[in-house]
């Protein structure tokens, strides 16, 4: 999470199946270069692989994230809303990876 509030985190709302709708921030890295942090109402936040995510949800409609999104923002994050990964966000993931392990 960004703790500089201009400071915005993207993040891609998904709908599975059975309507849970999950965050994905896909410049966040969790616990691989390859595995991005994401996060649901019931579990809160965790590591996801983006691709694998994509195979069993949906995108959401419009408004079914309302909900997910008040709770991200009354946590502290300012969010950017994006519907699709980029080329730019994948690259950005691997860096920070990087930048995290080197630490």
């Amino acid at each position: 999470m960004n703790n500089e509030k201009s400071q915005k985190t993207i993040v891609i709302f998904r709908k599975y199946p059975n309507g849970e709708i999950l965050a994905l921030f896909p410049e966040i890295p969790c616990s691989s270069p390859y595995l991005c942090s994401s996060y649901l109402h019931i579990g809160q936040h965790g590591d996801a692989n983006y691709r694998v995510v994509l195979k069993q949800t949906k995108p959401i409609k419009k408004g079914e994230a309302l909900e997910l999104e008040a709770e991200l923002r009354r946590i502290g994050y300012n969010l950017d809303v994006k519907e699709r990964l980029t080329q730019v966000m994948w690259n950005n993931l691997i860096k920070n990876y990087k930048e995290m392990v080197d630490v």
